[in-house]
């Protein structure tokens, strides 16, 4: 009978692997800084049409200027709240490995909660101001 090959790291308690659990994680903090930087540069755009007439494009949309700043502002605070918590996890006792991966898990999801945020509202922001 054959013997199938050895995993390289056994699955943890929520039954992914570690290397897929931390690629998921880097997908989606790459994807956070895409969207970060394209909000930013839409809200550069909003400002230049407010402030030099002369600028003025197409139009961006459908996206207020306010609701794109209460979107970045929560990037940033959710960005600060995550590195707080991966900074406090350590000081109280080390993480357990599977404590470690459910909370890069956790983290991840919230990534993927703020980059949903931030597709809807670069979709709105694309549309016409029909």
């Amino acid at each position: 009978m054959k013997v199938p090959p050895a995993q390289k790291e056994p699955p943890l308690c929520s039954g992914i692997m570690p290397d897929t659990v931390f690629k998921n994680w880097m997908i989606a903090v790459a994807l956070l800084l895409q969207n970060y930087r394209q909000l930013r540069n839409l809200q550069a755009r909003y400002y230049l049409e407010l402030h030099l007439p002369m600028a003025h494009s197409a139009g961006i949309g459908q996206c207020s200027l306010r609701e794109l700043q209460r979107l970045i502002n929560l990037f940033e605070s959710e960005i600060e709240a995550l590195l707080k918590d991966m900074n406090k996890s350590g000081k109280q006792r080390p993480l357990t490995l599977s404590e470690s991966h459910n909370q890069v898990i956790a983290h991840t999801q919230r990534l993927h909660q703020l980059n949903y945020q931030a597709q809807l509202r670069l979709q709105v922001a694309d549309q016409s101001a029909s």
